[in-house]
């Protein structure tokens, strides 16, 4: 059956003690630069730096309710679900063992590690992507970063913060979302969480032009994908293709943006230097996408919109 609302507002419920409340932040710099009032929900300040922990603990958690908590975990990431499924088996008393497509950033790496994660660094994504295969045979549970129901869910809760928060301080609802797209689990969880409280806002999809295989695939009505890690600054985006669970909500946006790595850089920048945090480059293509649309669309001046900054893990 299809995810809906009510499964978001559960992961939220089941994760809120183990997560960061995270801020919506604005700049009336940015405001008067791109002539619109644009809200930011920071997820910088998340547990381990992203949103991503939001889906590693909800179907970590989830499990254990439903006592079938594994003992033993492998995933395959270049970072920040690393870090959390680290984090969510430190909590739960699981061993993790992560594979990191080659050049990890080294933050990352570390940190997952200080989490008690067992690491591997793999010459290529698709050997990290075989290993992981291999453990899985050995009788390891899988975690995948994205395509996963209750990852999408938890990851979902980004979004329904920051909506819940604007309608309980009475402000005005954003006119559209815009989100970084990797495999498309954040981007389904925010869909859904969206639709679930007002319909009228759009939802828009934000891509490296140079990683653009969600892009492809959204306009082709297909999965289309790369056959190797496309060189993007924005290492959360370099997937191959996004998940076949997340395609079916992926499909449901109402438009889908990419940008260019020069693009991507001058909006990391100017958000680092404007809302005074850490702001790793994918939480900057969603900026970037959002400020190309704001050239062709003319949104109801009355609503803002709101961006959603994936993490800080520079």
């Amino acid at each position: 059956m299809p995810l809906t609302y009510s499964h978001i507002l559960e992961a939220h419920e089941r994760i809120k003690a183990y997560i960061n409340p995270t801020p919506i932040l604005w700049s009336d710099a940015i405001d008067t630069l791109l002539n619109h009032k644009i809200l930011f929900k920071y997820e910088g300040v998340q547990k381990t730096g992203s949103f991503k922990a939001r889906g590693a603990l909800n179907a970590l958690l989830k499990l254990q309710e439903q006592n079938k908590l594994p003992p033993y975990v492998v995933t395959v990431s270049s970072g920040n679900h690393a870090q959390a499924t680290a984090y969510a088996g430190q909590m739960l008393g699981v061993r993790v063992k992560v594979f990191f497509p080659p050049n990890p950033i080294a933050k990352k790496l570390n940190n997952t590690q200080a989490l008690g994660a067992e690491i591997f660094v793999a010459d290529t994504r698709q050997q990290a992507e075989a290993m992981v295969t291999e453990e899985i045979e050995q009788g390891a549970f899988f975690l995948p970063p994205f395509n996963h129901e209750d990852i999408i869910c938890g990851q979902g809760t980004s979004c329904l913060e920051a909506l819940q928060e604007l309608l309980a301080t009475q402000q005005q609802l954003p006119s559209a979302i815009f989100a970084t797209c990797g495999g498309g689990g954040w981007l389904s969880g925010t869909l859904l969480a969206s639709r679930g409280i007002d319909t009228t806002i759009k939802v828009i999809g934000c891509e490296p032009e140079i990683a653009n295989d969600a892009y492809r695939s959204y306009h082709a009505g297909e999965i289309v994908g790369f056959d190797h890690a496309p060189p993007t600054i924005a290492d959360g985006a370099r997937t191959l293709r996004v998940g076949e669970i997340n395609f079916e909500y992926l499909q449901q946006l109402d438009d889908f943006i990419t940008a260019t790595e020069d693009q991507i850089i001058s909006a990391r920048t100017l958000l680092e230097e404007t809302l005074n945090v850490d702001v790793e480059p994918t939480s900057a293509v969603a900026f970037a996408c959002a400020s190309l649309w704001l050239q062709n669309h003319k949104p109801n001046d009355n609503k803002p919109i709101l961006v959603l900054l994936s993490g800080g893990n520079v």
